[in-house]
């Protein structure tokens, strides 16, 4: 476990008014007592900032789901009770994150979802620690926010630097299947907690596969301009990019890198502003052969994945993803936690989640092959797949053995070949 923070240093540091963990209540079904009518749960997103497009599309993924699981007769063990959502946006900013998340616990919440930004997730779990409430972080890939010995935190998309690990083992493997292998790497992304622990985990994973890193970038997240800084990279010409990225930087880079016409074996990028649904119509055909980790198959070979998309589609009028389909089967898990208890004790609740082994049910939309947590509380079973963009759409393309429609082209075309597309 490592060093406890200090609460009231913490909560002044962080500009934050604290508050009295004793005099928060938990919710619990005494014996003889009527089931609740709702089951309230706390969702802390960011709906607007730099990152409110991303979370936009996570929060319809879970608001799809809600609505299905009480259309369906709520928490049977329950009642019937309906889930309630208290949605909060954190403005992609810690402080306001912090503060949402502060009003919460003092609420009836059986258990916060969130925050998507790593920054804001990491201070907001201690909080939720503190308060005995527990938390399902469904994106946030900062490894220390598992890393701290907390009992009621619980992350069930890859950590980032299995994310890194497992992009940097695509690489490997697109190397020996067309013997066009990368020896170097570059590295540019957002100066934030998101984009350092990617960049950690990528150069751990660079040390395993023999790929040496000839450099990286950051920059800050309201950038208005990174011409500078994709030159500077290019310069070292590195085989394999790494980009790490919200919508507007991942629309400068794009643009950027066809200006000035690098040349590289892969764009590989970790989803975000890449996977947002504005991003193509941005960038038009120059986004074609960049590739992503993603959460999510493209290719919707479950029934889950296809019930989805068409509903997203049909009441928003875009494509679902993988920041919806996170959201959509985070809503599941919950779900199928309620009706194992049949309680709204927050204890029960966190012991169950720390038991939980589920392979079946649309809680099979997160990545991997179900959900098991381990002693940090990261789910065993998540894994992440390989996307590339292929006429403006996503298609999964790796693992090589697993079902799809579309081999990974590599390396990529030229940027003369994709003007002609």
């Amino acid at each position: 476990m490592g060093k406890r923070i200090d609460r009231r240093a913490f909560i002044k540091g962080m500009g934050s008014v604290g508050f009295a963990a004793s005099g928060i209540g938990f919710p619990v079904i005494a014996r003889g007592q009527k089931p609740p009518a709702e089951v309230e749960i706390g969702v802390v997103y960011p709906l607007s900032g730099p990152t409110g497009p991303m979370g936009q599309n996570g929060v319809r993924g879970w608001t799809i789901a809600v609505d299905e699981i009480n259309e369906a007769g709520g928490i049977k063990s329950l009642g019937g009770a309906k889930l309630k959502t208290l949605l909060r946006d954190s403005e992609s900013n810690p402080k306001i994150g912090l503060a949402e998340t502060e009003k919460l616990v003092r609420t009836n919440v059986v258990a916060i979802v969130g925050a998507w930004n790593s920054n804001v997730t990491f201070p907001a779990t201690q909080l939720a620690e503190e308060a005995k409430v527990p938390w399902i972080t469904e994106m946030a890939a900062q490894d220390e926010i598992t890393r701290r010995g907390f009992r009621y935190t619980f992350r069930v998309s890859p950590e980032a630097s299995r994310q890194a690990a497992d992009m940097v083992d695509f690489v490997g493997d697109m190397g020996q299947r067309t013997g066009k292998k990368a020896r170097t790497a570059g590295v540019i992304g957002t100066d934030d907690a998101w984009g350092k622990t990617i960049s950690k985990g990528l150069h751990a994973a660079f040390k395993k596969g023999s790929i040496e890193s000839v450099g990286d970038l950051y920059y800050p997240v309201k950038a208005t301009d990174l011409t500078v800084e994709v030159a500077t990279l290019a310069a070292k010409k590195p085989d394999v990019w790494f980009i790490t990225s919200q919508l507007n930087d991942a629309v400068l880079i794009t643009r950027a890198l066809h200006q000035q016409k690098v040349q590289a074996l892969a764009f590989i990028t970790s989803a975000s502003g890449f996977m947002d649904p504005k991003y193509v119509p941005l960038v038009g055909k120059l986004a074609s052969y960049f590739l992503t980790f993603s959460f999510y198959d493209f290719d919707l070979n479950s029934e889950w994945e296809q019930n989805l998309d068409k509903k997203v589609r049909a009441r928003y009028n875009v494509p679902s993803n993988h920041f919806s389909s996170a959201m959509y089967g985070t809503a599941y898990l919950l779900r199928d936690i309620l009706e194992k208890v049949g309680s709204t004790d927050r204890e029960k609740i966190r012991d169950a989640l720390e038991a939980a082994d589920i392979r079946s049910g649309p809680v099979m939309i997160l990545p991997g092959t179900g959900v098991k947590f381990d002693k940090n509380h990261d789910n065993v079973l998540a894994k992440i797949v390989m996307a590339q963009l292929f006429g403006g759409n996503w298609r999964t393309v790796w693992p090589l053995e697993r079902k799809r429609k579309f081999d990974p082209v590599w390396p990529r075309p030229s940027w003369a070949e994709i003007e002609k597309l």
